[in-house]
């Protein structure tokens, strides 16, 4: 605590002098020690507190994305503290919507939905994360397993769930396939969304029997190109 607070006065006198740089080097380090001592909410508001301070733009989504973990940590040692994580977390997003860390935040946040039973606004989040984010493929499966759900919920209309359908299969294809003919080469990713993508569709294929010969026809190339792939490998392992 005393630590904390030598840095509390050290960043008040660094921005009083107008040397912000050197205000924000102290405000991280005291964010850390705040975080290292276990006084997770002390932390987080340091860390928040300087993202939305600093005139560093670089500096500001990262100062922010150890606020929103920091609040992550402090909601697991009381559930009283969700709401500020969620709100940091939407916070975030409003902010710094193209921040590196803002896949990651969407990701969690979707997460926090589906707990709340909120599967619509998740899966929308979901949607909006770039297809080059790390953990992409855990995305495209929270996604088909959320979208199973909400399409059999008696409590959606059969408009809404047709239009949810659609605009999950269409992103599920748009994640990777954009090309008009089907690659060679997949990947493990590359075969699984073809083949969430076709399951969604599969959901509403009695009203839109259209959708028949692309699920038919994207069931077939996918897995013909996983037999492939299974008989390269156990080729190479022979």
């Amino acid at each position: 605590e005393e630590a904390a607070a030598t840095y509390a006065r050290a960043v008040a006198l660094a921005r009083q002098l107008g040397d912000e740089e050197t205000a924000d080097q102290l405000a991280m380090r005291r964010g850390a020690v705040l975080r290292e001592n276990q006084d997770y909410a002390a932390a987080t508001e340091a860390f928040r507190k300087l993202a939305l301070a600093t005139a560093n733009p670089e500096l500001a989504p990262q100062a922010h994305f150890l606020a929103v973990t920091s609040a992550a940590l402090a909601a697991r040692e009381s559930h009283e503290r969700l709401t500020s994580y969620s709100e940091l977390l939407q916070e975030h997003l409003s902010q710094w919507p193209d921040a590196e860390s803002a896949n990651q935040v969407r990701l969690w946040l979707g997460r926090l939905r589906t707990s709340e039973g909120q599967r619509s606004e998740a899966m929308q989040l979901w949607m909006e994360i770039d297809p080059s984010f790390a953990q992409f493929h855990n995305v495209l499966q929270l996604l088909d397993a959320e979208a199973k759900k909400e399409l059999t919920s008696p409590e959606g209309t059969s408009i809404q769930q047709h239009k949810l359908r659609d605009r999950v299969a269409q992103f599920l294809d748009q994640a990777y396939l954009e090309e008009e003919t089907l690659p060679d080469d997949w990947s493990t990713e590359q075969q699984w969304a073809l083949l969430a993508a076709s399951r969604t569709r599969l959901f509403g294929a009695s009203a839109h029997p259209t959708d028949l010969p692309r699920v038919e026809e994207a069931l077939t190339a996918a897995l013909d190109s996983t037999w492939e792939s299974e008989s390269q490998q156990a080729t190479c392992q022979a």
